[in-house]
């Protein structure tokens, strides 16, 4: 079997292989055949090929996901939902900018107007009043 018939990808140490070839930046890449399929539906290309390679690599095995399911039932978890990631005490001020709940819930409705259905936000934070301010103006 030639290495094109192989079910393997290889993902060469990228820090080794820029500095052992004295290349300053590899550019980011998106294999040729997916390439003109992507552009119809997705902005960044290469964002959305390496979700997709670590979607893949990252996918739990059957007892993580059977574990995985009983936390989903247990929280009532239903899809689709947006995870929301909203950083505030070790960031702001220092390597990001202050971000209003609004502006992200601006993105959330988009997204659920674009997929259409319910309104249901996953919200993970380490500022605990951001809890009970999105609870208020969005219930």
């Amino acid at each position: 079997m030639s290495n094109l018939d192989a079910n393997t990808v290889f993902l060469p140490e990228i820090d080794g292989l820029s500095r052992a070839n004295n290349i300053p930046y590899l550019p980011m890449a998106v294999p040729r055949d997916l390439h003109n399929k992507l552009k119809h539906f997705h902005g960044n290309h290469f964002a959305w090929f390496m979700g997709q390679l670590l979607k893949y690599f990252l996918r739990p095995n059957k007892d993580l996901q059977s574990f995985l399911d009983s936390k989903m039932e247990r929280l009532r978890f239903k899809k689709p939902i947006v995870g929301v990631h909203v950083r505030r005490s070790d960031k702001v001020g220092t390597e990001a900018n202050f971000h209003s709940i609004e502006e992200y819930m601006n993105q959330v409705e988009e997204w659920v107007i674009l997929r259409g259905g319910e309104r249901r936000v996953y919200l993970a934070t380490d500022e605990a009043s951001l809890l009970k301010e999105a609870k208020l103006k969005y219930p």
